[in-house]
Formats: structure tokens, C-alpha cells, sequence
């Protein structure tokens, strides 16, 4: 089983060896389903079961109670939860992605792929994307505003890190793109979603008819 660690609980079911890994690097672990997912998905990937995985925070308000406060630990990932205080409900939000992102990174470096060392540890062969929302146009007349000018954010040992590819223009408060092959900054082009895939595709070395050359920014 994934959490008790009761023996002989569920039969014959026993807890996974990775167990205390786990509520070490997940604090909330099984509690938080967010925690939760990471956990299921690392062993996922641990296992060689599964080599996507997907995580998502749940759009519902989570409150967990500490002393005589409750402190909120779960804040639906929305523009439209953060329009009377924005700097507070992005901080709950990024808070909790990161958090849960960085205990996972934690596992990936401290576990071989396929539990063999000639393969180097799970982290070398990681990319993490964290998709955000619709962006929003500057100006609103009518309607929601909505936007696709928007960023995302890439965590991996396969691409240059620790920088920003594209930017936002001052004048207009739009995103621009990158060029492909330098990874420089370019105001005049957008970057595509089929750029994004071909990127993710090519610094996990798969091949498709079509792909673009994203070489600029891999490692």
C-alpha cells in the first residue's frame, strides 16, 4: 500500500519501501492530495510504469487546522481568486506547486533510473513543465479579457537553466517569443505551442515528422 504502513492491514498488500522517502519530503503526506499525487507518481516513474505524469491542483479551498487557527493550504489555481488580493493568492498558490515540485525533484536525485547506476539517477533523465492559465489583455472594453499572451515554467538538467527565453513588452505588457536556435530574446516572434511540444520532445530525444529544431536552449 502507498500510505499505512500497518502490517497485515490490507491482507497481503504491503506498504511500498519508499514510504519513509516519501513522508520526508511531503510533510502533508496523506493528507494532502497534491502531496498525495506526486508520491503515486514518483513511484509511477520509479517503477517503470509510467514515464508521463501529470499533477493538478484541485480547485476547491482547503482549510487545515493548526492549534486554534485555521490555515489555509489549498487555494484554487484562478485569476479569479486572486482579483481583492493578487500578491497573496498567487503566494498561496505558487507556494504550493513549488513545494510539492521541490520534494519531488528531491526523489528524482536520490533514486537510479530503474534502480541501476549505470543509468544515472532519475533526475538526469527529468523535465518538469508547470502549465499556467490564460493570460489577460491589458485593456478589457467587453468580455473576459482573456489572452493567450502568457509564460511557463521549465525545470529540468536537459535544458540552459536559469533564465528567462522570450519577455514581456513594456509598451503593450505582452510576451514575446525566442529564437529557437540562439534561445535570444525576440520581440518580433511569438513562440508556438507546437514549440513548446517539439522542445519537450527533443531534450527527452523523441522524434516526429514536423518537429522544430529548439536547440537553442537545451543543454
Amino acid at each position: 500500500m502507498l500510505i499505512d504502513d500497518i502490517p497485515g492491514k490490507y491482507g497481503e498488500l504491503e506498504p511500498t519501501p519508499f514510504l519513509g522517502q516519501l513522508k520526508q519530503v511531503f510533510p502533508s503526506f496523506g493528507s494532502d492530495p497534491f502531496e498525495n499525487q506526486a508520491a503515486l507518481g514518483f513511484l509511477l516513474a520509479r517503477e517503470g510504469i509510467s514515464n508521463a505524469i501529470t499533477l493538478g491542483l484541485s480547485d476547491q479551498v482547503a482549510f487545515d487546522q493548526v492549534s486554534d487557527q485555521k490555515i489555509m493550504t489549498n487555494l484554487p489555481i484562478a485569476f479569479d481568486w486572486s482579483h481583492n488580493n493578487h500578491e497573496g493568492a498567487q503566494n498561496s498558490m505558487w507556494r504550493r506547486v513549488l513545494g510539492t515540485v521541490s520534494g519531488l525533484i528531491r526523489l528524482l536525485k536520490s533514486n537510479f533510473y530503474l534502480n541501476d547506476p549505470k543509468f544515472g539517477t532519475m533526475w538526469e533523465r527529468s523535465f518538469i513543465y508547470i502549465a499556467t492559465e490564460f493570460g489577460r489583455s491589458r485593456e478589457r472594453a467587453t468580455g473576459s479579457a482573456h489572452n493567450l499572451s502568457n509564460g511557463s515554467v521549465i525545470i529540468s538538467p536537459l535544458i540552459k537553466g536559469n533564465r528567462i527565453y522570450g519577455g514581456v513588452s513594456p509598451s503593450t505588457g505582452l510576451t514575446f517569443g525566442f529564437n529557437p536556435l540562439t534561445g535570444q530574446p525576440d520581440p518580433s516572434r511569438k513562440t508556438s505551442e507546437a514549440e513548446v511540444y517539439s522542445l519537450i520532445c527533443q531534450a527527452l530525444g523523441i522524434d516526429f515528422d514536423g518537429r522544430s529544431d529548439m536547440s537553442g536552449i537545451l543543454a
